[in-house]
């Protein structure tokens, strides 16, 4: 029940709520919606549109460029892996040949050129 004292009533149906609304009200808002529209002003279908198609190509460049480098990334480990799987068993050869009771008699001098031949300053011992 609304209080008879209120000097602004709750109107029970929103027919007299506009009826309540002061005089001018729909100017105050019709310059602001002036205002806020000379500001920000409404991009066309085809602005957006274009700016769309714009970002959509600059992506798919970024996408094919950051493939690239992927693969190219991808590549240089296999490769580096493959290296080093290689110099780990070379590796494990000489280091079983240094138990050998016949290598530390017989080929003791040639210890040195199996390190050698590990070694990425030299060509691999092509030359012995």
């Amino acid at each position: 029940m609304p209080d008879p004292t209120d000097p602004h009533p709750v109107a029970d149906d929103p027919s007299s709520i506009v009826q309540q609304m002061p005089e001018g009200g729909d100017d105050v808002l019709a310059e602001i919606v002036k205002r806020l529209r000379g500001q920000d002003p409404i991009p066309s279908r085809n602005e957006v549109a274009d700016a769309i198609v714009k970002a959509e190509v600059d992506l798919r460049a970024e996408v094919e460029r950051l493939t690239r480098h992927r693969d190219m990334w991808r590549g240089q480990c296999v490769r580096q892996a493959a290296k080093l799987t290689e110099m780990r068993a070379a590796l494990t050869a000489i280091v079983a040949c240094w138990d050998a009771p016949k290598y530390k008699h017989f080929m003791g001098p040639n210890i040195n050129r199996a390190r050698a031949a590990l070694s990425p300053e030299t060509d691999g011992g092509q030359d012995d």
